[in-house]
């Protein structure tokens, strides 16, 4: 059910915001360890709009909607009440 949830989100993004301006919400991308997130940030920075990249938060760190947080677990990120998209890097690599 999370899949599902989490594919609506994405579908509803892969358009560009109003204006051009950045994406209403903080972006999650996940993945495991050296699969890539790191070295592809300015890509996945550029493709959801962000203005930074915050790479392995700390645990608890507060977010704002103009962030993409790469991270190895979502569960780690202190998103719950939050408007954010999670999405795997795998997923986010295929958004063109």
């Amino acid at each position: 059910m999370k899949t599902q949830k989490r594919t609506k989100l994405v579908k509803a993004h892969q358009t560009k915001p109003a204006g051009g301006g950045i994406y209403p919400v903080a972006v999650v991308v996940y993945g495991p360890a050296a699969c890539g997130k790191t070295h592809n940030k300015e890509y996945l920075r550029g493709v959801f709009r962000k203005r930074r990249v915050v790479d392995d938060p700390s645990p608890g760190r507060p977010f704002t909607n103009d962030e993409l947080i790469l991270c190895n677990d979502y569960n780690d990120v202190p998103w719950k009440g939050k408007s954010v998209l999670i999405i795997s890097f795998e997923e986010a690599m295929a958004l063109r």
